[in-house]
């Protein structure tokens, strides 16, 4: 195994949180209590095959994602929330029996809810699954078709999907699906809906087809040399979009990102080790908790009233009884590899697909007194700006000392460097510090040319600043000063200098490059 000097990622920001939580949107208006199949006799209502299929789909996250949270609003008019975000699946079937039902549909209103409950407990960073269950009649947005112009805004990476509880061919005759892609901003495909008449087999077969297709758990292995460990992660990267903040419906998966057909890579494979101190916190995808195919509960960081199944007796899928004790003496080579890696302050660098790396360390919850193996993954093409590309390190023969042999360690030196604590790549403004850099650079443009050195270290301070705030008017309006002063002077060598600052100023946008004089150039 290539050892290559290693890395830390301190501190565990919104963005990266191993969490992908999901709220539940259940339409509660009046058209909800009518018969989903009114050709057939004691048909059952909307609202009851939408609470039965809502049953079965808590059923199926207990089983196959059972640490991510849920949480269930009703809407009509008037939103609430019915149940907060947890892990106990009993309670959340418990609380559907409390639905009420009001009066019309507004999902617009919907979504806005849901927005304010994830940012509310989870911030704005956190991806998140939206579900919106509907029987597709239009209600508050009847006969405003093609009204929005603009899909809800949504601050958070997310999912947004439409189920819709009705016949076939009563979507098709209210135009049910255009309604609802043109007023949400999301595609046709966003939308499931039944192929035949509404049962209540049919409408649980609906949400089978939507959990198997888009809550996708994720088995794959952990190899490093010889050793290998089943293991499984949470969140499921199937179950991940792209992290930035774009309308759902056309977020980017990892499909998408890096061109996989769908499939997150079975196997992370351990391509060598880097030292905690040298990486410190690059900018990450997603973080997945690692854990074994069969989870022991006690090593995470689990909510004990979470309502997952109690660790004491489990049942596996070969029909015996699994318990607490047993599992904790099973022999399981992720444990060993989590301590050896806090152990020794190492990261494993693990290489997902061509130019697309992965890290995998140890981070401290809940005040540093428990620890989980968590796996950090880089963006696609991305690499650690202060460690170089990547692919380019390579094996350390022996122990060198950099200083006598003129190898370059680590962290590689860049010709700039990205720091925060660098005033090259950081700029703070405000209003009136703002004012006085613009009066400085005027006032200096007028004593030119005993001024020089000072005139060009202002504009440089003043063109980083606008550069990086992306305010090139600025720059445009002290052209237009510049000029003005460069006819007024009778100065050739001041006149010379501004036209050459004008000429930089419209034509280089890059914010490293700084202004040289003339006379430094020749």
């Amino acid at each position: 195994i290539r050892y290559f000097s290693y890395v830390r990622l301190k501190g565990e920001n919104k963005a990266g949180s191993c969490k992908m939580p999901t709220v539940i949107v259940l339409d509660c208006s009046l058209s909800m209590k009518c018969p989903a199949n009114r050709k057939t006799v004691n048909s059952a209502s909307h609202l009851a095959l939408a609470v039965e299929g809502i049953t079965w789909f808590f059923d199926y996250l207990a089983e196959k994602l059972p640490l991510e949270y849920t949480a269930v609003l009703t809407c009509s008019s008037v939103c609430k929330t019915l149940a907060s975000f947890g892990r106990d699946y009993q309670k959340l079937k418990a609380k559907l029996e409390d639905v009420t039902v009001y009066d019309k549909t507004d999902l617009r209103l919907a979504i806005s809810a849901a927005v304010e409950t994830v940012v509310g407990e989870w911030g704005a960073f956190i991806p998140c699954q939206i579900v919106i269950v509907t029987d597709g009649k239009p209600g508050a947005m009847h006969g405003i078709h093609g009204a929005y112009t603009k899909a809800p805004f949504i601050p958070f990476p997310c999912q947004l999907h439409v189920i819709t509880l009705s016949d076939p061919e009563e979507l098709a005759k209210r135009n049910a699906i255009g309604v609802l892609c043109s007023s949400l901003g999301i595609s046709p495909m966003d939308v499931i809906r039944p192929s035949s008449p509404l049962t209540t087999e049919s409408a649980v077969k609906l949400f089978k087809q939507y959990a198997e297709k888009y809550f996708i758990p994720y088995h794959g292995k952990l190899v490093c040399g010889e050793l290998l460990s089943k293991i499984s992660l949470s969140p499921s990267p199937h179950m991940h979009t792209s992290n930035c903040n774009i309308v759902t419906g056309h977020n980017a998966s990892y499909a998408k990102l890096v061109g996989m057909n769908g499939k997150f890579p079975t196997d992370l494979n351990v391509c060598g080790f880097l030292d905690m101190c040298n990486v410190h916190a690059p900018p990450v995808l997603s973080k997945h908790l690692v854990l074994d195919e069969d989870p022991v509960l006690t090593d995470l960081d689990v909510d004990p009233t979470a309502g997952a199944k109690p660790a004491k007796q489990r049942k596996l899928e070969n029909g015996t009884v699994s318990t607490e004790n047993d599992e904790s003496k099973r022999p399981s080579f992720r444990v060993l590899f989590h301590g050896s890696l806090k152990i020794n302050n190492l990261l494993a660098l693990i290489q997902l697909n061509k130019d697309w790396y992965a890290l995998l360390g140890s981070e401290s919850c809940q005040g540093g007194r428990k620890s989980n193996l968590v796996l950090s993954v880089l963006y696609p093409g991305g690499d650690v700006p202060w460690l170089g590309q990547l692919s380019h390190l390579g094996l350390i023969p022996q122990p060198v000392d950099p200083r006598s042999s003129g190898c370059m360690g680590f962290p590689v030196a860049l010709s700039q460097r990205l720091s925060y604590q660098s005033p090259a790549n950081l700029v703070w403004v405000s209003d009136s510090v703002l004012q006085n850099d613009i009066a400085k650079v005027i006032r200096y443009s007028t004593k030119l040319p005993e001024k020089e050195s000072s005139f060009i270290k202002e504009v440089n301070k003043l063109r980083l600043c606008a550069l990086t705030f992306g305010f090139q008017e600025l720059l445009d309006l002290l052209c237009n000063v510049f000029n003005l002063e460069k006819n007024a002077t009778p100065n050739m060598s001041t006149a010379r200098l501004l036209d050459f600052t004008v000429h930089f100023l419209r034509t280089n946008m890059d914010p490293h490059e700084k202004l040289i004089p003339p006379s430094e150039l020749q």
